[in-house]
């Protein structure tokens, strides 16, 4: 694939994300400004786990450099991005210190909380949950036969389904993997309680509700005439659990390290405060 062709499938593939949610004089927010937000929230995470000090202050940088390369592209006429406002690069910068200092306060909060709540595998799984579906939702672009159920831009009544389906498989995989002893039966029987409440759903949903994703004419279903879609939509379903459990994997240990790390400088530095205060003295 030529890189002119790369670049046109990032750009074509990312249009949703430039959906107008809100501006006025002074900010102006679009999808893109939850990517920023969650980078903000994420990328000391990796860091941390990076084993890289000053997480917080290289995350302010490079949110700021991320606003610097995003002008150069367009300058350089790449093509990727469309042209952003002032206040739009402004409020991407805010919304990612927003994510920042939403992971600060967080941190502190689960350090003073009991062990149970800390290393409490919800929290990853509603993160992988939102992401997922977030990204796929945004990327497949569904549309439905009842209007009530589409959204400009983005389609939050297929979110919402996908967030609940994701955050099911994470939790319900976490909380019934440890009561096999043998892990060789219980993934099949995981995978095939996910395609008989797949097969529900659907059923249920195009059998009876008569509700059918139109954005995608050339539709056909992947079996018992349910589940229609393009290739890349019957792939997706049939990987979505394994998809799912992988991805809250790795953010449940990024995130229990991040946790330890965060411990341990919160424990250094109230020491240090210690022995400052008693050389005062």
């Amino acid at each position: 694939m030529e890189l002119a062709e790369i670049l046109k499938f990032i750009r074509v593939n990312t249009e949703w994300l430039y959906t107008v949610l809100y501006q006025n004089k002074y900010f102006f927010f679009d999808y893109w400004s939850l990517v920023h937000f969650f980078s903000g929230f994420f990328i000391p995470v990796i860091l941390s786990n990076l084993r890289i000090r000053r997480i917080y202050l290289i995350t302010f940088l490079l949110l700021i450099f991320y606003e610097v390369v995003e002008i150069s592209l367009i300058y350089l006429a790449f093509n990727i991005f469309k042209p952003e406002t002032i206040k739009d690069q402004i409020t991407d910068i805010i919304v990612g210190l927003s994510g920042l200092l939403l992971n600060l306060r967080l941190g502190k909060y689960l350090f003073n909380s009991r062990n149970e709540i800390r290393y409490s595998s919800y929290f990853p799984a509603i993160v992988t949950s939102l992401a997922i579906s977030f990204f796929w939702v945004g990327f497949y672009q569904y549309r439905y036969n009842y209007n009530f159920l589409n959204s400009n831009g983005f389609n939050f009544w297929a979110f919402g389904c996908w967030s609940v389906s994701i955050l099911f498989i994470c939790i319900s995989f976490s909380h019934f993997k440890d009561k096999f002893s043998n892990k060789l039966k219980f993934y099949p029987i995981f995978y095939l309680l996910y395609l008989t409440l797949l097969l529900t759903v659907e059923f249920f949903g195009y059998k009876i509700l008569r509700i059918k994703e139109i954005a995608h004419l050339n539709s056909d279903s992947l079996i018992f005439n349910l589940i229609h879609g393009n290739t890349t939509l019957h792939i997706y379903y049939l990987l979505a659990p394994f998809i799912a459990i992988m991805i809250n994997k790795i953010i449940f240990t990024l995130w229990q390290n991040y946790l330890n790390t965060f411990e341990l400088n919160e424990i250094k530095l109230k020491n240090k405060i210690l022995r400052t205060v008693s050389i005062s003295d």
